[in-house]
């Protein structure tokens, strides 16, 4: 059993008790309820979270959240940062989703089908984060193996290459995170410096009421 969990990504936080209590009990498997997020963008956290190990997404996030997004969206944002992660959509308009669709995913899955087949898909789905983990794993030990041999001198012009892919590899869905959390602070600044305006107009509108008294 794997010590990660599978991120479920629901717009129905019904619907996700649901999966979630099915899945948990068909397998030794750990289902973490996400709500639907405001943007695409926001989802980047998932990629760099460690205990992240599969990423189930409703199809029609939009049907109660009100986004104006799809899961499959949220899937190809989500494969740019992890190239490696399971990811699944899950819907019940399968038949809906063009055939050229969903190469982000490793399925597209019935709700209905889970449903009545819980088991199945718990242990397909574990053992993918299992590989998913021992590629990680791989990734890691490489990334030190090489690391060791630049500090000795001993790395090719070959290796350099691999190792700064590596590292490009494992930093992304950090560098992504950061990028989202300093346009949150960018909004947050210009939204104080936007109050604080008004805030100052409001101040000469009162000094210049003020001074129109004092006239008469």
């Amino acid at each position: 059993m794997t010590d990660k969990v599978v991120k479920l990504i629901e717009d129905s936080h019904e619907d996700a008790d649901l999966y979630q209590q099915l899945l948990e009990a068909a397998g030794k498997i750990k289902i973490e309820y996400v709500p639907a997020r405001p943007s695409v963008d926001d989802y980047a956290d998932l990629a760099a979270d460690p205990e992240t190990g599969a990423v189930m997404i409703d199809e029609r996030l939009g049907e109660f959240a009100g986004v104006d997004y799809t899961g499959l969206q949220v899937a190809d944002f989500l494969r740019t940062l992890r190239p490696e992660l399971p990811i699944y959509i899950l819907t019940n308009y399968a038949n809906e989703i063009a055939d050229d669709q969903g190469e982000s995913v490793e399925s597209i899955l019935d709700k209905k089908t889970v449903r009545n087949a819980a088991k199945v898909y718990a242990v397909r789905i574990l053992r993918a984060m299992q590989q998913y983990e021992v590629a990680l794993t791989q990734q890691q030990r490489r990334l030190k193996e090489l690391i060791d041999r630049k500090l000795a001198g001993e790395l090719s012009k070959e290796e350099e290459a691999e190792l700064q892919q590596l590292r490009a590899a494992i930093e992304r869905p950090f560098a992504s995170a950061e990028i989202e959390q300093e346009r949150r602070w960018d909004e947050e600044l210009q939204r104080r410096e936007e109050q604080l305006e008004r805030l100052e107009k409001i101040a000469q509108e009162i000094q210049q009421a003020v001074w129109r008294g004092d006239e008469k």
